[in-house]
């Protein structure tokens, strides 16, 4: 969903706007907040696949192979769909 906010940028709704917070800590190399935003963003969007590959960017960062393993295949799995 798109919507124009008061101050005239568009907001693409709270799916993108999690996936861009956890996305800016990936790229900011901030291993805690990346956990900390992509468990939030799936536990609200749990099939999203940009949040899924996130979440398992931070899985591996954290040294939990098996999650990290299973999240990145319901990624992938879920852009096949998209």
């Amino acid at each position: 969903m798109v919507e124009v906010l008061r101050s005239g940028q568009l907001s693409l709704g709270p799916r993108v706007g999690a996936f861009e917070a956890a996305h800016r800590a990936l790229s900011a190399r901030n291993t805690k907040a990346l956990a900390e935003l992509s468990a939030a963003g799936l536990k609200r969007f749990p099939k999203a696949p940009g949040l899924l590959a996130l979440g398992c960017a931070s899985d591996f960062l954290g040294k939990q192979e098996d999650r990290a393993r299973k999240r990145c295949k319901a990624a992938l799995a879920g852009w096949d769909e998209t």
